[in-house]
Formats: C-alpha cells, sequence, structure tokens
C-alpha cells in the first residue's frame, strides 16, 4: 500500500500573499485541487491524507468533498506549528490505521504541483529496494563557500551535490522511528529524509524533473502558472 501525506499547512510568507499555500490559485484552480488530481490519476496511490492548518481545516474539507467519490480514500487532518510536526501528525494519523511497517508513505508539499508521476513512481520503487527515496535535482551553478565577511574561501565540489524537491518516500516504519527519535531529541531538520539519514537509514536520490520545484516566490508563481498554460 503506497499512502501520500499531502502537507498543506503553510502561509507561505516569501509569497507576500497571506493565505494558506494550498489555497493559492494557479489559472483557476488551487494548488491543493492540483495537486489532490494529479495524485488521484496515480494507479500506486491507495491512501491520501492532507494535513493543513486549523484555521483551513473546513475549507479544505469543503474542496476534499469534490474528490471523495472515487476509489481512494481523503482524509484531511490539522498539522502542527512546524512542517516536521504536521509530517509527524500525518504519520500519528497513519498509525491508527491498519498500516503495515513495510506500507510506503510520500510526504509531499502543496508547493510542488509540477511534480510527475514518474517521480512518484520512483520514488516508490527505490522507497522499496531502499527504504527510503527522495527526487532531487543536480546542482547545476557554482557554489562557494565564504567566512563571515563574505570573502570567498574556495569552490564547493557540485558533482555530488543535490537540490531536494518533494516527493519524499520512506517505508512507515523506518519513518515513524526515525521521526520519533527526532522528536525525542528535539531535532528538526530541513526535509522529511534528513530525520531518516540522522537514524542510520539509507536514502536513495532520484533524479527530479526541472519543472518539478517548490513555489516559494512570487517568481516560482509566475513561472508555474506559464508551465501549466503551456500544457493544456
Amino acid at each position: 500500500m503506497n499512502y501520500v501525506i499531502l502537507l498543506s499547512a503553510g502561509v507561505g510568507k516569501r509569497l507576500g500573499l497571506g493565505i494558506n499555500k494550498g489555497f493559492v490559485t494557479v489559472n483557476d484552480k488551487t494548488l491543493l485541487e492540483i495537486n489532490i488530481e494529479n495524485f488521484l490519476k496515480h494507479k500506486k496511490i491507495n491512501s491520501l491524507i492532507i494535513v493543513t492548518d486549523s484555521k483551513s481545516l473546513i475549507p479544505a474539507m469543503e474542496i476534499t468533498n469534490k474528490y471523495q467519490n472515487g476509489s481512494i480514500p481523503i482524509n484531511v487532518i490539522v498539522g502542527g506549528k512546524e512542517r516536521q510536526d504536521s509530517a509527524f501528525n500525518g504519520l500519528k494519523f497513519l498509525k491508527r490505521m491498519p498500516i503495515n511497517d513495510d506500507d510506503v508513505v510520500i510526504f509531499h508539499n502543496v508547493a510542488n504541483p509540477l511534480f510527475s508521476h514518474q517521480e512518484v513512481t520512483s520514488v516508490i520503487t527505490e522507497c522499496n529496494k531502499y527504504g527510503s527515496a527522495a527526487v532531487g535535482r543536480k546542482v547545476k551553478n557554482t557554489i562557494r563557500n565564504v567566512n563571515k565577511l563574505k570573502i570567498s574561501t574556495g569552490v564547493i565540489c557540485r558533482d555530488n551535490l543535490y537540490e531536494m524537491e518533494t516527493p519524499q518516500a520512506s517505508l512507515f516504519g523506518i519513518a515513524f522511528s526515525s521521526f520519533t527519535k527526532a522528536f525525542s531529541k528535539n531535532y528538526y531538520g530541513t526535509d522529511d529524509v534528513e530525520l531518516i539519514e540522522k537514524a542510520g537509514f539509507k536514502v536513495k536520490i532520484v533524479e527530479s524533473s526541472e519543472e518539478n520545484f517548490k513555489i516559494t516566490t512570487e517568481k516560482d508563481l509566475q513561472l508555474a502558472k506559464l508551465i501549466f498554460k503551456n500544457n493544456e
């Protein structure tokens, strides 16, 4: 079984819109709707858990009600203060369901609406092989390290550097134990698979497409609108 935890509790301060990112509109559809529709079309997805903030719970449920007649169950739950808290709330929700340790959990940001079905399939496949997998984009630009005075201290080799995106996947048993361990140490990571690495497990990196980027700024939003329009 493959479960998706769709993280949609962030406000997105850098976008400057002052609303939950899931309700940001791209060409007449919210990011939440775009993500839901994309996941529901994927043949390997068995369940979808949407994690939102408490103020957005009812609007999120109103959106998801339009998609409740299909074969894939959709649940909406409240997240936490930080993204990691929200992801863990999703895992704790799954823990109360009849889920197995070797089922796959896919963490995905609602702000990554341009993910492909191939990326989802690949992270599921590699997750089953390695225990965890995540999409990432190979760094292209020259990266320099600098000191406190912003004086360059040299170029960092980019051969093995990747910018991380979502989806990121893990076997449920590995994810739950890794998150539990991180919280016991009050440790917050920058993404989901960092906690899994910290717990001593392997993470397989899957190549991300150029279109799968996180909408963080107004420029990102305008680019996403252009891509969706061109893909119509």
